[in-house]
């Protein structure tokens, strides 16, 4: 080898080995002390790190799919998920946003709508704690209204919720009034049951549980 050309593979020798402190991590990786970590937003991969794929974001050094998507595979990319029971729809829009196992977009005075299923028979066609609604063509399963028994100690831990009227006798919890008799305004199961005389209001309760 010429002397020319040995120095010449002397100086691309040098020039890769040349070690520079600001540089020394890997592609999406930077220098925190004596460790490489991962940029904001990536996540480690089989070298260095890399951001996350569509619909998803890095929480807690994985990719986690973003509010309404998930993975149908688990090592698949995120996808729009199908909605669940009780999921928010709109019943107005063409597409209302509900599953193939909840179709219906069930109207709601509280919020716009819910995901649910129709054509029940009995409370034991619906899932979790829905009730099966007759009084409706076609019938329904039915959300409980929200925060109905919860816990409280004066209407205004009731607030924000569709039982907004705190019951402070006995078990009490938070109860659905303003209805009219025999039973609208209420859930299925329950009948508007005028309480006035014992310092009460009309409120929604179970059939059996209306002492008039």
């Amino acid at each position: 080898m010429t002397t020319t050309r040995l120095c010449a593979l002397c100086a691309l020798l040098a020039s890769s080995c040349v070690f520079d402190p600001d540089d020394r991590c890997d592609p999406g990786q930077r220098a925190e002390n004596e460790l490489c970590v991962c940029l904001e937003g990536m996540v480690p991969a089989d070298v260095g790190c890399e951001p996350c794929g569509d619909n998803s974001s890095e929480e807690d050094g994985v990719c986690k799919c973003d509010e309404g998507y998930a993975r149908p595979d688990p090592d698949g990319p995120c996808e729009e998920a199908a909605a669940d029971q009780g999921a928010s729809c709109d019943p107005e829009a063409d597409d209302p946003g509900c599953s193939d196992g909840f179709p219906h977009c069930q109207p709601s005075d509280f919020d716009t709508g819910y995901c649910t299923s129709t054509a029940c028979e009995s409370d034991g066609d619906c899932e979790g704690s829905y009730l099966c609604d007759a009084r409706e063509s076609p019938s329904v399963c039915a959300r409980p209204p929200i925060g109905m028994g919860d816990a409280c100690e004066s209407d205004s831990d009731c607030e924000g919720k569709e039982a907004t009227y705190c019951v402070t006798v006995m078990s009490g919890g938070c109860a659905v009034s303003g209805c009219s008799p025999p039973d609208e305004g209420c859930p299925p199961g329950s009948v508007c049951c005028d309480l006035e005389s014992i310092g009460l209001t009309q409120l929604c309760v179970p059939e059996d549980l209306c002492p008039i």
